[in-house]
């Protein structure tokens, strides 16, 4: 099974956190089991 791949696709942990304070439309966000990172505003 091939994992499958999207062109507008985000990764890492500063990456997503740019993404959500840039103010762009965000479809859909994964978080892996077990992560923890506090996001202070």
């Amino acid at each position: 099974m091939e994992k499958e791949e999207y062109l507008d696709q985000v990764e890492g942990r500063n990456a997503v956190l740019e993404l959500l304070e840039s103010n762009r439309d965000i479809n859909k966000i994964l978080v892996a089991k077990g992560e923890k990172h506090r996001f202070n505003s």
